[in-house]
C-alpha cells in the first residue's frame, strides 16, 4: 500500500480564523487502496481541513498534492482528480438525480455514465425523481454518485452516514469498501467509532488543529492495552482513594469505577485496598478502553 505514491499528501497545512488557529501544521498521507479516517471533537478542525483539501477554502500555509498535482497552483486540475462527499447534500428541490448527475458532468466537462452510476448507486428507481422526495439514504447514495463523476482517485467522504438507520448505514459501508478495492484512496471524517473501526486502515486523532495521534484502530487501541477499566461494586463506599496502579474515575455510593495502569497489580492493590477498610467486594467488571476512550484520552473530550 505505502511502496505506492500518495494519492493524496498534506504538509504542514495551516488554516486560522482571526486568532483562532484552527488547522496546525497538519501532515498526512492517504495512499492508492486506503482509507483514512480523520477523528477528533468538535471543533478540532477536521471541517476546515477538509475544506481546504477540497479547495472551498484557501489554507494560510502548507502544501496539498492531490494525485501529485499541487492544488495552489492547479487547483482546476487537482480537482479533476477529486471527489466529495459531504455530509449533507444541498440540490435543489425539483432537481432530479440524472438531472444532478448531468449538471455535475458539465462542470468537470466529461461525459457522464448516468444509467452506470444510478445502477451502481442503487438510484436507477429514482432516476426522474424530484430531490424533495428521496430519502436521507438515497440522498447519500447520490452525493457518493456525484462524487464519482469524474471517476477520481482521492474521495473525501464528511461523515457520510451520519442519521441514516443501520440498515442504510450497512450499504454505504459496502459502497466505501468497495472503494477500496478499486484502489482509491479515501479520506473519511467519522464520529461513528465503530464505523472508523470497520473501514478505516489508518486513523488520525486531531487536537486544537493538530495532528496528536496516528495508526491504524488496532494499534492506537493497543497503545492502552496495558489498562483497564473497573467497574466495582462494593458493600460499603471506600473511605480514601486506592493507592497506583489504581486510580478512581468515579464513585457513587458502592458503585465505583476505577482505572488499572497494570491489570494484575491493579486487581492486587484492589484487594488490599478495600480489606483494610473490611469492604467486601460484591462484583467486579473488567473491560478494555475503546477507541472512543482512547479519543478522549488524547483530546480530553
Amino acid at each position: 500500500m505505502t511502496a505506492e505514491p500518495a494519492a493524496l499528501r498534506v504538509r504542514h497545512l495551516a488554516k486560522a480564523y482571526g486568532r483562532l488557529e484552527a488547522v496546525q501544521d497538519l501532515s498526512f498521507a492517504v495512499h492508492p487502496g486506503e482509507v483514512v479516517g480523520l477523528l477528533g471533537p468538535n471543533g478540532a478542525g477536521k471541517t476546515s481541513a477538509i475544506e481546504c483539501i477540497a479547495g472551498l477554502r484557501q489554507p494560510d500555509g502548507g502544501e496539498i498534492l492531490i494525485g501529485g498535482i499541487d492544488a495552489a497552483s492547479n487547483r482546476r486540475l487537482a480537482n479533476r482528480r477529486l471527489g466529495i462527499a459531504l455530509q449533507a447534500t444541498g440540490l435543489q428541490d425539483q432537481i432530479t438525480p440524472r438531472e444532478a448527475i448531468h449538471l455535475f458532468a458539465a462542470l468537470y466537462v466529461v461525459t457522464p455514465e448516468a444509467d452506470d452510476l444510478l445502477d451502481r448507486f442503487g438510484l436507477a428507481a429514482k432516476a426522474d425523481a424530484r430531490f424533495a422526495t428521496l430519502s436521507g439514504g438515497q440522498r447519500q447514495r447520490l452525493a457518493l454518485a456525484l462524487a464519482f463523476i469524474n471517476d477520481p482517485a482521492v474521495l473525501i467522504l464528511d461523515e457520510p452516514t451520519v442519521g441514516l438507520d443501520p440498515a442504510i448505514r450497512a450499504e454505504l459501508h459496502e459502497h466505501i469498501a468497495a472503494m477500496r478495492r478499486d484502489g482509491r484512496a479515501i479520506l473519511l471524517a467519522t464520529h461513528d467509532m465503530q464505523e472508523a473501526q470497520a473501514l478505516c486502515d489508518r486513523l488520525l486523532v486531531i487536537h486544537q488543529g493538530r495532528l496528536v495521534a496516528q495508526g491504524s484502530p488496532q494499534e492506537l487501541i493497543g497503545s492502552s492495552l496495558s489498562s483497564a477499566i473497573l467497574q466495582v461494586q462494593t458493600s460499603a463506599p471506600p473511605a480514601h482513594p486506592p493507592l497506583p496502579p489504581l486510580t478512581l474515575l468515579s464513585a457513587a455510593d458502592c458503585e465505583l469505577r476505577l482505572e488499572a495502569a497494570e491489570l494484575t497489580a491493579g486487581l492486587g492493590e484492589l484487594a488490599r485496598w478495600l480489606a483494610a477498610q473490611d469492604i467486601r467486594l460484591i462484583d467486579i467488571q473488567i473491560a478494555r478502553p475503546g477507541l472512543a476512550d482512547i479519543i478522549v484520552q488524547l483530546t480530553g473530550r
